[in-house]
């Protein structure tokens, strides 16, 4: 799953790839998360978030698929409502 967020017509585009059970991921999020908000919404860039389950086969479970489901339930309402449960994950 990728979801975009920022302005449409932003010159740059910062990709960030994460699985929603990766301690290192939040840690990016935690420590940037604000910052890329803030410059995406400034129109410096757009953030692509490009979403994986890596971990689910490496640790076992299902972990990261059912984060992944109730991101996408979030991206559905808007980008706004998925940044808040982004930002609350990590």
């Amino acid at each position: 799953m990728t979801v975009p967020y920022g302005k449409a017509d932003a010159r740059n585009v910062l990709s960030v790839w994460l699985d929603p059970r990766c301690p290192y991921c939040a840690g990016v999020e935690t420590g940037l998360g604000q910052t890329f908000r803030e410059e995406a919404d400034a129109g410096t860039f757009r953030v692509e978030y490009h979403f994986a389950t890596f971990l689910d086969g490496a640790l076992g479970g299902k972990g990261s698929k059912r984060a992944l489901n109730a991101l996408g339930a979030a991206v559905n309402e808007s980008p706004e409502k998925f940044v808040v449960a982004e930002n609350r994950k990590a």
